[in-house]
């Protein structure tokens, strides 16, 4: 081993395993040791604390090493740092964070070395042709073949079968070139994976063509023969082997860091070193990295509030209301419902999305407490039937779920089933907790029990309490028939560390968390409606989901279309992710809090930039995303908004203000555009005149983070969040500015606010120089507004064309020429002449006792707004939570009282036409009538649609009345 020369910073843990439960031990009585200073090689990191010319010691067995580093990285490959990690050990448990997104969680050992474990999608292309997620694979093969002689794993313990087989076919096919390894993964090794090496024979490649019963693996340009190779004989496995897998970072911009966490337990042997490579260079010779131990004291915070947000019985999972899972055990119970020999059936409710149709949608959503303490589907239909479905944890037991299935009509068939099947969530893999059943009769139970034992935690047991029918067993799933069972029969079902095994205990758990739900909605802190909260906090709490990658936020509804990377089964929208957090400030603060912080941490870098500038896309789903725009810039907003509610968490203003600045200067430099000019950017200290013009990156799109395609137009459109207004009918893309001909007045507007808003964050954390840039450029877009784009005649701000030097031709009011009223651009005289001409004209946007509706997303008098269609004329939460905003400002005028509290009623009225019938939480409504489900693209349980519930709270607080 060479000299070290290369001084590494890095935090290290140690913690010892105890029959297979990791403990941590603490240092100095902080949950983070202090930092240690490691000497290192190009051979990476070094496992353990003693480091000599000769070598690193070895990380004995049974226990753990974690590396906390903050990486920053000036040079990246198209805006993506792949990092390429080779860990030297015979088998144990890797877990890798990057900015807290979790990336890697699974088991190591030797026969799964060269397998594909860490691959949560394959196919997304490098620029070898290789998947992204198993570079690894195509590394160099330094050992080939070693799980040919013996897996070293359970098949010694005669555990499984067809091994032999394998084996016998990875050496018939070796001397043809191939390579060949054994997985675990069904627990049989009945398919034997194989490879063909480079420049070996056809005949390996027709080898197992000819069987398909086993998986080929084309290796690329970078597979080789390793030294020693020889085609007639499998080498001898090395001691330790080498596991080596890579991982794409999104971002790694210069001006920021990234924080890299990593675990590693070693469970079957010493471990002596681990690599870590950038783009294919050692991390300790790549140029331009610094590395950096220095841990913010935010960071301690975000990952402490983030362990004891992450636990307990919830609807954690995305793609199904019908599945309970425990945190942080990663169990899961998932009901489903089966009859008519498997033609009727229910499962994953919800995966394609809440709809208005009832045929695709057979349930009705009921309350939801915030972490899952209760929870109800009113209705859910199913084989001509019609069931009530209760959930409730025991407020003595956090391990303890009861489940009430009570029978509102019975099914048609008798063959009608319900299942209970207890597993790991397919999108927690590779958490891997073992599942057994039991038909043993007991004390506990009146049928049959699963038993799941997951690492480090106590088993959990599940069973049913009460039934008409009797319960069968079949493998790890409870089936409950429900062929016979009678209007009003009730299904009991318990899980828990200890069952709860009588039926009247379970019953009254479900009755005191409805109560107890029931009361806190009652008696809500802000005095609203009772109808009106419920529908507020359901609106958020139904939507809380969990994943790996992020942890605990609220997508913009559960089975979203837009989570194209499964089985990551998630997406953040920008500005809707930032909405939704404005709405569970009311509710849940750690959904509010971590909302924020998620998206914020989704920033991607702009490449064709020089990396510089990092921006939120429009969306992210942990694999790629909307990577050729961002969404109105909204975010510095909501985080204003929630440190004023929770003044003593500003520790998320320092975890996030450099992400925040790096995309507040992105807005500047490429959507920024002054008229008669074609000068495309616009530095900080010559922004005189220019407004922002929605665009679309179309470079972007060529990298392999993006997953959509659109053209110019409509791309640009889109950044606005406004897909198909009439603002834009007649814009045109400027390709050489890669924006439309448009500067806006609501992006303008909305760039403006998010700039104020940062500036009173930075003054709050001491930072007087982003304070100082940040109010420059308020100022200067505030004067744009002001200068160019009021116009006096029409007693309104208008958008304009930048090319031509004029206004646009579309002369469209929408709520968003209101938006400079957030950040109290217009004067008193101005503002006097908007109320008056337009915000309370019955004939406009008729804030005033003429309607009974919330505002639409066009002026009544613009021929758009008949067409009721998406932003052509109907009514949006977001909008109106802004156009509040803007009032706010001007809240001393008399007319800005009454139309406050006008549009706090008009809101309310809107959210409860659909909430109260029918427990819909609409996208958008019909601004006339109410209505939510009169037109097909209106998604029915939507968060931010909560936002019309939202304005009643905060007027009520605005007047004091709270």
């Amino acid at each position: 081993m060479t000299s070290f020369s290369t001084v590494i910073l890095v935090v290290i843990y140690f913690f010892t395993t105890v029959n297979g439960s990791v403990l941590f031990t603490e240092f100095n009585n902080t949950a983070l040791a202090p930092p240690v200073v490691h000497n290192s090689t190009v051979n990476g990191f070094g496992f353990g604390m003693n480091v000599s010319d000769e070598g690193v010691s070895g990380l004995p067995v049974n226990t753990s090493a974690r590396w906390q580093a903050n990486v920053r990285l000036n040079n990246t490959d198209n805006g993506v740092a792949y990092l390429l990690f080779s860990i030297h050990g015979d088998g144990g448990y890797v877990r890798l964070r990057v900015d807290d997104q979790l990336l890697i969680d699974t088991r190591l050992q030797s026969d799964m070395t060269m397998n594909s474990f860490v691959a949560p999608s394959v196919g997304e292309s490098l620029n070898d042709g290789g998947p992204v997620y198993t570079e690894w694979q195509n590394a160099n093969i330094d050992t080939p073949g070693h799980t040919m002689a013996s897996d070293g794993g359970d098949c010694q313990n005669n555990k499984c079968g067809s091994l032999d087989k394998c084996v016998a076919l990875c050496e018939q096919l070796a001397v043809k070139g191939c390579i060949g390894f054994v997985t675990d993964s069904n627990k049989k090794y009945e398919n034997c994976y194989m490879r063909k090496l480079k420049d070996a024979s056809d005949t390996c490649q027709n080898a197992l063509e000819y069987d398909s019963r086993y998986v080929t693996f084309t290796a690329n340009k970078s597979c080789h023969f390793p030294p020693g190779w020889s085609p007639s004989k499998p080498p001898s496995p090395p001691s330790p082997s080498v596991a080596r897998f890579a991982v794409p970072v999104p971002f790694f911009p210069s001006a920021t860091t990234a924080r890299i966490d990593l675990e590693y337990t070693a469970t079957d042997s010493a471990a002596t070193f681990l690599q870590v490579f950038v783009n294919g260079t050692d991390i300790n010779t790549a140029p331009g990295i610094l590395l950096d131990s220095n841990i913010q004291q935010s960071q301690l915070i975000y990952q402490n509030q983030s362990m004891h947000a992450e636990t307990g019985w919830n609807t954690w999972l995305s793609g199904d209301m019908l599945t309970h899972a425990f945190l942080p055990n990663g169990i899961a119970a998932a009901m489903t419902f089966e009859a008519n020999n498997g033609k009727d059936s229910i499962s994953n409710l919800g995966n394609n999305g809440p709809k208005c149709n009832r045929n695709d949608f057979p349930a009705t959503h009921g309350l939801h407490d915030t972490r899952g303490e209760y929870t109800e589907i009113i209705t859910l239909d199913f084989n001509g039937g019609q069931f009530h479905i209760e959930t409730a944890t025991d407020p003595n037991d956090e391990t303890s779920l009861v489940m009430l299935i009570t029978t509102l009509s019975p099914c048609t068939n008798s063959d009608a089933m319900l299942t209970l099947n207890v597993d790991v969530p397919p999108d927690w893999l590779p958490r891997i907790c073992s599942t057994s059943g039991s038909t043993t009769m007991s004390e506990a139970s009146n049928g049959p029990i699963v038993i799941a034992d997951c690492p480090g935690y106590e088993s959990i047991q599940f069973s049913v309490v009460s039934s008409t029918t009797k319960p069968l067993l079949t493998k790890s799933s409870i089936q409950i028939p429900l062929g016979t069972v009678k209007a009003n029969d009730k299904i009991i079902m318990t899980a828990g560390t200890t069952l709860i095994t009588n039926p009247s205990t379970a019953m009254s758990i479900v009755s005191q968390r409805r109560a107890a739900l029931q009361t806190k909605i009652a008696n809500n802190k802000y005095g609203v409606y009772n109808e009106t909260y419920a529908g507020l906090m359901t609106a958020i709490s139904w939507n809380v989901i969990y994943t790996p990658y992020e942890g605990i936020f609220t997508p913009v509804f559960r089975g979203s279309p837009w989570a194209v990377s499964r089985p990551h089964n998630y997406v953040l929208f920008e500005w809707d992710t930032f909405f939704a957090a404005l709405i569970a400030a009311k509710v849940d603060s750690w959904v509010a809090k971590n909302n924020v912080i998620r998206m914020v941490k989704s920033l991607i870098a702009d490449p064709f930039k020089g990396g510089s500038h990092g921006y939120v896309a429009g969306f992210w789903n942990g694999l790629c995303g909307e990577v050729d725009k961002s969404k109105p810039p909204v975010g510095g907003i909501a985080l204003q908004k929630i440190l004023e509610e929770y003044p003593e968490e500003m520790w998320m203003g320092d975890l996030l203000i450099d992400q925040f600045m790096l995309w507040n200067r992105w807005w500047q430099y490429k959507r920024l555009r002054k008229e008669n000019s074609t000068y495309r950017e616009t530095s900080k200290d010559n922004m005189n005149g220019a407004a922002l013009a929605p665009g679309s990156s179309r470079e972007m799109m060529t990298l392999p983070i993006s997953c959509t395609t659109q053209n110019p137009i409509v791309a640009s459109r889109c950044e606005t969040g406004l897909d198909n207004s009439p603002l834009y009918d007649h814009a045109n893309f400027i390709t050489s500015s890669e924006t439309i001909d448009q500067s806006d007045v609501g992006m303008t507007a909305l760039y403006a606010a998010d700039s104020q808003a940062l500036a009173n964050i930075s003054l709050r954390l001491g930072l007087k120089d982003y304070a100082t840039e940040l109010t420059q450029r308020q100022t200067a877009l505030q004067t744009t507004l002001n200068t160019l784009m009021w116009k006096n005649d029409s007693k309104l701000y208008f958008n304009r064309n930048w090319v031509q030097g004029n206004f646009s031709s579309d002369f469209v009011v929408a709520p968003t020429n209101f938006y400079p009223m957030i950040t109290g651009t217009p004067s008193e005289s101005q503002v006097t002449m908007m109320m008056e001409r337009w915000f309370t004209n019955s004939s406009e946007m008729c804030v005033s006792s003429a309607c009974n509706f919330s505002t639409g997303s066009v002026s009544r008098s613009c021929p758009a707004f008949g067409d009721n269609s998406y932003w052509r004329g109907r009514s949006w939460g977001p909008m109106n939570y802004l156009l509040y905003l803007g009032l706010l400002r001007y809240s001393s005028f008399p007319s800005v009282q009454t139309a406050l509290k006008r549009m706090a009623t008009q809101t309310e009225n809107t959210f409860l036409v659909e909430w109260v019938p029918n427990r819909r939480v609409m996208e958008n409504y019909n601004s006339v009538s109410g209505v939510g489900c009169d037109v097909g693209n209106a998604i029915p349980f939507y968060h931010w649609g909560a936002l019309n519930a939202l304005l009643p709270v905060l007027e009520k607080e605005r007047t004091k009345q709270v």
